[in-house]
């Protein structure tokens, strides 16, 4: 159970329960970020927990209606941790938590929770290493989280067909690996005949530097060159999930590169 005050204190064999997390939180009216905030502060601080976690959020001070929706998006992403390499964990987390409150729960459906899994999406793609994360992958994983997402198309080039656009510079950068380049474009249609709002991501998944190598002290962060595409990825995911009253057009740009 969790409640807040000055400082976090953490008590133990009290009122029944086997863990009491007290977390602090500013004064004053509390807006849509501390409010995440609280909520992930308290799910990191239980994340261990193998007894099921409730977070008291009934009598925050908000500025914002529903302010347990907004604690509810920060738990779900303060109990994020990468675990997809790893044998007998699930993922995400396994305890359940309940977010105690008199109301929140259907705005957090309604216009949070896809924006938590876009960015769970977007930090699952840049974490993982780049051996398991080539240009196929990617695509791979665009398509099954936007499965099912009502009002979305997603068109994927491949080589001879970007080689037909005359999109050489891609072709050029993907030419000394053995993965080929892809572009994926997703395609959200919420809002009728509007102009659309277009996000284009760099989505380099390994970045050696090509014929002039990078220094190999900084080689293991170029797994994360394609953070712009996954960045944009997400955020269409989040905007479809939520049924945003917009048009957005999604492009990632996807290459692998490697010298020859």
């Amino acid at each position: 159970r969790i409640g807040w005050a000055v400082n976090n204190v953490l008590l133990y064999g009290t009122g029944g329960y086997d863990r009491v997390v007290l977390i602090g939180v500013p004064q004053g009216q509390l807006d849509s970020a501390a409010l995440a905030d609280f909520g992930g502060r308290a799910a990191q601080e239980t994340r261990s927990n193998a007894l099921p976690v409730a977070i008291v959020a009934g009598s925050l001070p908000a500025t914002v209606a529903d302010p347990a929706a907004h604690v509810s998006m920060g738990a779900t992403l303060g109990q994020y941790r990468f675990d997809q390499l790893k044998s007998g964990v699930t993922a995400p987390a396994t305890q359940p938590i309940t977010i105690v409150a008199r109301s929140g729960e259907a705005a957090y459906t309604r216009e949070l929770a896809g924006v938590a899994q876009g960015a769970r999406m977007a930090r699952d793609l840049i974490t993982l290493p780049s051996n398991a994360k080539t240009p196929d992958s990617f695509v791979a994983s665009v398509r099954a989280q936007f499965a099912g997402v009502p009002n979305v198309r997603i068109t994927v080039l491949d080589e001879a067909q970007m080689r037909a656009l005359n999109m050489g510079s891609i072709l050029s950068v993907a030419a000394g690996s053995r993965h080929p380049a892809r572009m994926v474009i997703v395609e959200y249609s919420g809002a009728g005949n509007a102009a659309p709002l277009a996000l284009v991501g760099k989505g380099i998944t390994f970045d050696s530097g090509g014929i002039s190598l990078k220094p190999g002290a900084n080689m293991g962060d170029m797994k994360g060159d394609m953070a712009g595409a996954a960045a944009v990825m997400g955020g269409a995911l989040a905007a479809a999930r939520r049924g945003a009253k917009a048009n957005i057009v999604a492009i990632a740009a996807l290459a692998e590169n490697m010298p020859g």
